[in-house]
């Protein structure tokens, strides 16, 4: 893998990690806090019936892990 592609696949990693991170944020603010208060919940679901918030940050994390191999 060329130095290039490996600096512009990090570099689009960085990207969706921060993406990931502001929805997360998002999601908490502007969704799961009101729902709790409205609720009276601690778990909010979303619209599949599950608590979004701790699938929002595996998703973010996972894909902080995640690095391009180079072949063989």
């Amino acid at each position: 893998m060329s130095l290039l592609l490996c600096i512009g696949a990090e570099c689009f990693r960085l990207q969706v990690v921060g993406k990931l991170s502001q929805h997360k944020s998002f999601a908490g603010t502007y969704i799961a806090k009101w729902a709790q208060q409205e609720e009276r919940e601690a778990d909010v679901k979303g619209t599949g019936g599950t608590n979004f918030m701790p699938a929002l940050g595996g998703y973010q994390a996972t894909t902080a892990k995640h690095r391009l191999q180079q072949a063989g």
